[in-house]
């Protein structure tokens, strides 16, 4: 019964990756849900604590696994939960650190990147 459990665990683990490596690529965490990723995380650490306080190796395993992926999708989340427009300046003062930039400026970086930066991963 220890490999259902392997293969449970296994399987919910894999599915964090496709999220951690889109929110990596993309440098862009909005469209995930903060409320989503705190109960997750609190979930995964019960889960975990649990299965020490059972002694299942099994559950053991994937739930520390899946509190630190967890963990890093919200760490992640914190990193990259940025309003479009902070992020076009922000890249513009780092490319160009001695230019100022104005409000005209901004709008027009804003307006220029926000395909980019809205544009769903297929």
């Amino acid at each position: 019964m220890d490999v259902l459990g392997y293969l449970g665990g296994g399987i919910f683990m894999i599915s964090f990756f496709p999220q951690v490596i889109r929110v990596v690529k993309l440098k862009s965490a909005n469209e995930i849900s903060l409320v989503f990723t705190l109960l997750m995380f609190a979930g995964c650490m019960i889960w975990a604590t649990y299965a020490f306080y059972v002694h299942q190796l099994p559950m053991m395993v994937t739930g520390v696994t899946n509190t630190l992926l967890t963990g890093l999708l919200l760490l992640l989340k914190c990193i990259y939960s940025r309003h479009p427009a902070r992020i076009v300046i922000d890249t513009k003062l780092v490319k160009e650190p001695d230019t100022l930039v104005s409000l005209e400026e901004t709008q027009l970086l804003v307006d220029d990147n926000r395909s980019q930066i809205e544009t769903p991963m297929n």
